[in-house]
């Protein structure tokens, strides 16, 4: 019998969480069929950000939301924009236009929430991130610990290094199918 600690547990989720959320680190890929006549889908609640939705000939247009309101709002033989298909996402809502006229399938490649842990699954956060995630911990322990000085200098450590690693996160252009650690050909 494996005896949980349940703070243990609770600190490494939230800590977890956050630094997928800060850092945008944990990217993932999901497919999408999509039906005729059918514009507009739910995202998977793991859904942070979506950088790109690729077809099997490449990736797909990005709509910004004012795009694609024009686009949406105005009559088809005025349309301001010609390409062949475009996505565009309102909250957890991604759209298609024009709207399918045949079932397609799509890879949506995306920025994603971790899975909450249990007592056995691993964490989805890795190689340096799992340092800003194991301070995050030892933060949380050392402050309910009433010993804030000590919390202060791990949250300290997060502080100064989580923006570094975002950073080189954040290097891959909005909607380039290169993602680094994934073979988008799979």
């Amino acid at each position: 019998m494996t005896i949980v600690n349940q703070d243990a547990l609770d600190y490494s989720n939230d800590a977890q969480f956050r630094v997928a959320y800060d850092t945008r680190c944990l990217v993932k890929k999901a497919t999408l069929t999509v039906q005729a006549g059918v514009g507009t889908y739910n995202l998977a609640a793991d859904v942070i950000e979506l950088l790109a939705v690729l077809a099997t000939d490449g990736d797909l247009t990005y709509l910004n939301l004012d795009d694609a309101m024009t686009l949406l709002t105005t009559p088809a033989d005025s349309q301001p924009f010609t390409f062949e298909t475009g996505y565009y996402v309102v909250g957890t809502v991604i759209g298609f236009f024009p709207v399918p006229t045949a079932a397609a399938t799509y890879t949506l490649v995306y920025q994603a929430r971790p899975a909450q842990l249990t007592s056995n699954t691993e964490f989805e956060v890795g190689g340096d991130f799992e340092l800003l995630l194991d301070r995050l911990v030892q933060a949380m322990k050392l402050d309910d610990d009433g010993q804030p000085g000590l919390a202060a200098e791990e949250q300290g450590f997060y502080d100064v290094e989580m923006p570094r690693l975002r950073n080189r996160v954040g290097r891959e252009p909005r909607g380039r199918a290169s993602v680094v650690g994934f073979d988008l050909d799979t």
